[in-house]
């Protein structure tokens, strides 16, 4: 879920994983940027040099493993069904865990 804000589309999302950049300002015509939650700001402009913040999880696989053992019965992939209700209305999301 992206950070909430008066411009978001008002579902309630369980996952929270980035919010929009406020120390600058949108390009005309797009959204701001959206940076990872636990990111820190003296990097957003230049991500490569953010240190790591687990010096284990060096890769995308052994962070997911780590998520995966600390967080098993977390919320992890939706899917909607029906994927619309009669009115044309999306319906609510039903969650799996890992």
């Amino acid at each position: 879920m992206v950070e909430s804000n008066e411009m978001g589309d008002g579902v309630e999302r369980p996952i929270i994983y980035a919010k929009f950049r406020t120390d600058k300002a949108a390009t005309p015509g797009h959204s701001a940027e959206l940076v990872a939650i636990d990111s820190i700001p003296q990097y957003f402009d230049n991500i490569e040099e953010m240190p790591l913040i687990n010096e284990e999880c060096n890769t995308l696989l052994k962070h997911f493993k780590r998520h995966v053992s600390q967080n098993p019965e977390k919320a992890f992939l939706g899917t909607r069904k029906p994927p619309t209700t009669e009115g044309g209305e999306f319906g609510p999301y039903q969650w799996i865990t890992y």
